[in-house]
């Protein structure tokens, strides 16, 4: 009954085992696919802000030279135009900042639950080598058990054995004395 349990719990840790293994490739696989989407959208963000910075340089490159305090509506124009830009390149910046804090965060929690997938998998590693041990030390004692009861069954033999033989010699003197005694009585008789 006790080697049943113990296959049952060894049967029930393997698959335990099992799925936290695949768990764990899904982990990763998530991980690895987070990680390509991070480094997409950094080096995505980065060719944006090239291209506005270069966009934004010629802008003002192609700007002609005014002296200060000459105002031409042509020119407030521009300014907005470079102003919601620089507006929307901060925009950008923001949302990659807070994609990356997003898989940061998710990196993490990953890493935990992979830690405690692991520690959970040394716990049941542990448990199983002791239940290991004690089906050991069990199936030691058992045959310590056998032996010890062969044993037993051997002395009971040997004592049974040696009591019928005190029984038989017992019978024997008493069949001798009654034979002895038979003679005798049989030679008075005869001497008579």
């Amino acid at each position: 009954m006790m080697d049943q349990s113990l296959i049952t719990k060894s049967v029930e840790y393997e698959k335990c085992l099992e799925e936290m293994r695949e768990q764990l490739q899904i982990y990763q696989v998530q991980m690895s696919e987070m990680r390509q989407k991070f480094e997409q959208v950094t080096t995505e963000n980065r060719r944006l802000h090239a291209e506005l910075k270069e966009a934004l340089e010629m802008q003002l490159d192609a700007l002609p030279f005014m002296p200060l305090g000459t105002a031409i509506p042509a020119d407030e124009e521009i300014v907005r135009n470079l102003q919601e830009q620089l507006q929307l390149t901060n925009q950008e910046k923001e949302q990659a900042i807070e994609l990356w804090q997003t898989v940061s965060q998710e990196l993490d929690q990953l890493q935990q639950q992979h830690q405690e997938h692991m520690t959970q998998t040394q716990i049941h590693m542990a448990e199983r080598l002791k239940q290991q041990d004690q089906l050991a030390n069990f199936h030691q004692l058992t045959s310590h058990l056998h032996a010890a009861s062969e044993k037993t069954e051997l002395e009971e033999d040997v004592v049974s054995a040696q009591q019928r033989e005190a029984a038989s010699d017992k019978l024997l003197q008493q069949l001798q004395s009654s034979i002895k005694q038979d003679y005798m009585l049989v030679s008075k008789m005869l001497n008579k």
